[in-house]
């Protein structure tokens, strides 16, 4: 179904516009996550900023951050939360955590760098 769903947008897309989406789509969720970090650091307050470094550097780099951002699925986030589960991470971290998670890919959606919403 997703993969009916892609090709069906590809075929609406002028080439022009796939190709200028192919290429935030091929940076890994922690390259972006590094472009994206400076931004986040100013619509934060310094302090939530700290929190913001700590969710990416500790619990997603070292899980998805080599994974390129187009192949970022609603499964690998399910999965991705499984995990938490298992390590035993607080409720309160893995809150935080989704909610850092969610934006930065909310964002990389916004951008054209992956076809569907992974966090829908």
């Amino acid at each position: 179904m997703r993969l009916a769903q892609i090709y069906a947008e590809k075929k609406r897309t002028a080439p022009s516009v796939v190709e200028a989406r192919r290429e935030p789509g091929r940076q890994t969720v922690a390259e972006y996550a590094k472009r994206r970090r400076p931004r986040q650091r100013r619509m934060t307050e310094y302090f939530t900023g700290e929190h913001v470094n700590s969710s990416i550097n500790v619990h997603i780099d070292p899980r998805l951050g080599s994974r390129k951002l187009n192949s970022v699925t609603p499964i690998v986030v399910e999965r991705f939360l499984d995990e938490w589960e298992a390590d035993g991470i607080g409720r309160g971290n893995q809150v935080n955590i989704f909610r850092t998670l969610r934006a930065s890919l909310r964002d990389a959606h916004d951008e054209g760098a992956m076809a569907g919403d992974p966090v829908k």
